[in-house]
């Protein structure tokens, strides 16, 4: 079970709760937006896994903390468990022979600045006929009524953070 607030398929909202955590005060730390171009990546090792096989996500959000140990990912949906060792957790999650289209890119964002500027009113979860995907988390909306969930995932747009590839992002956090 989780102990930290947890809802399956919104990754963005986890991480933003689990940012604010006591834990991590005063720990450099970064909620790290993982998509592509395409928006379709391919993460091994996830809850929503069937058979074992990756899941190809549209995006998939974490937390990763700079501590005394090194980088640590906290990747509450990674069957592997939380947190991980930074290079065990990439291991675990991306296959660098993955097909182009399904390979990473990271957007890092700074802990502080995701906590103040992450919005989402849950847009992206609904069907065009308006029911839910999947059921939404108990808490209300974060943002109140905004939506700037896009502009995370979207890895062209420079509004936020770094973005960078697999190799990029490994060396980044040695």
């Amino acid at each position: 079970m989780h102990e930290h607030r947890y809802a399956p398929y919104y990754c963005e909202e986890n991480v933003w709760w689990l940012a604010q955590e006591p834990r991590f005060a005063g720990l450099r730390s970064e909620a790290v937006i993982v998509s592509n171009d395409q928006r379709s990546v391919a993460v091994s090792c996830q809850r929503a896994s069937v058979a074992g096989e990756p899941v190809v996500w549209d995006y998939h959000v974490v937390l990763a903390v700079h501590g005394a140990q090194g980088v640590e990912v906290w990747d509450l949906d990674c069957t592997r468990g939380a947190p991980l060792a930074a290079s065990a957790w990439i291991d675990a999650s991306f296959d660098e022979r993955a097909p182009f289209r399904f390979a990473p890119r990271f957007r890092l964002v700074a802990k502080d600045s995701f906590v103040a500027t992450f919005a989402s009113d849950r847009r992206h979860m609904r069907r065009p006929d308006g029911s839910w995907q999947a059921p939404p988390p108990p808490w209300p909306i974060i943002g109140d009524g905004a939506h700037e969930l896009e502009r995370f995932v979207d890895v062209r747009d420079t509004t936020w953070g770094a973005v960078m590839d697999l190799a990029g992002v490994r060396a980044h956090w040695r």
